[in-house]
């Protein structure tokens, strides 16, 4: 019977953060060609407040993160880019 009221008062001012689809494929080759291929994960689209929304709104605009781990982990064993 408990009841909540939750305030978001930054995220909720946040636009969507929606990588430019023409500019993604224009910069898979660079990517594979600087990282490797195999170095490339595919995410799904994610919830979550990030400033450079503000900058896709008015340009083109590709999102990604970067990460890093010790060679022989896998991804399931390293923290996140933010941590």
């Amino acid at each position: 019977g408990a009841t909540v009221e939750v305030n978001l008062p930054y995220s909720s001012h946040y636009p969507v953060n929606k990588n430019d689809a023409a500019l993604v494929q224009r910069m898979l080759p660079v990517l594979k060609a600087v990282a490797g291929e195999a170095n490339l994960v595919e995410q799904k689209a994610q919830t979550g407040a990030e400033d450079h929304s503000f900058f896709a709104n008015k340009v083109p605009s590709f999102y990604f993160p970067l990460g890093g781990k010790i060679p022989g982990k896998e991804l399931k064993e390293v923290a996140d880019h933010h941590t």
